[in-house]
């Protein structure tokens, strides 16, 4: 064997033996751990309060303790009305002046609103045109129903939203 070769084996077992000790070290130092008894802090001192005398439990009853009083003849308390009809209430029309007309720019390219003027996409307020309004017009209120292919059916729809408070001056 040539010397260079002897170095080799010699630091390889070296290694290998500095390994195995160090594995060994390391298990018995974690059953050193294991086996160190746990240390708990002594618990408080707690004073045990002296138990509420019972209660004397009286035998009468509320007729033998307290006397009736006598009140004068009061009113009946008054009863709510109950209303009389019901469904949902309907947009009375009969005393409209006048007539205007709206127009609804994309209404005449789509039978259905964008979504750009929902609140899935954008929300921004569809334009609206109208025409001139009658003379004693003092504001605007415009509201949005839907209304699904059952409302000739009988379902009414439901508002969307509302824009009221809108000045006469505002124009179409």
């Amino acid at each position: 064997m040539k010397a260079n070769e002897l170095l080799i084996w010699i630091f390889t077992a070296v290694a290998a033996l500095a390994i195995i000790g160090g594995a060994v070290f390391y298990v018995k130092r974690q059953q050193a751990l294991n086996e160190q008894p746990i240390l708990v802090p002594p618990a408080p001192i707690v004073e045990v309060a002296e138990p509420e005398p019972e209660l004397e439990v009286i035998e009468e009853s509320p007729q033998d303790i307290f006397e009736p009083i006598e009140t004068p003849d009061a009113p009946p308390a008054p009863v709510a009305q109950q209303p009389k009809t019901t469904g949902k209430p309907r947009l009375d029309l009969s005393n409209i002046a006048g007539q205007i007309k709206i127009d609804v720019p994309f209404m005449r390219i789509r039978d259905k609103m964008p979504l750009d003027h929902s609140c899935f996409q954008e929300n921004i307020s569809p334009a609206l045109e109208w025409s001139k309004s009658p003379a004693a017009t003092k504001s605007y209120v415009v509201f949005m129903e839907r209304r699904d292919a059952d409302w000739q059916k009988g379902d009414e729809g439901f508002v969307t939203w509302t824009i009221y408070n809108i000045p006469e001056t505002a124009g179409g």
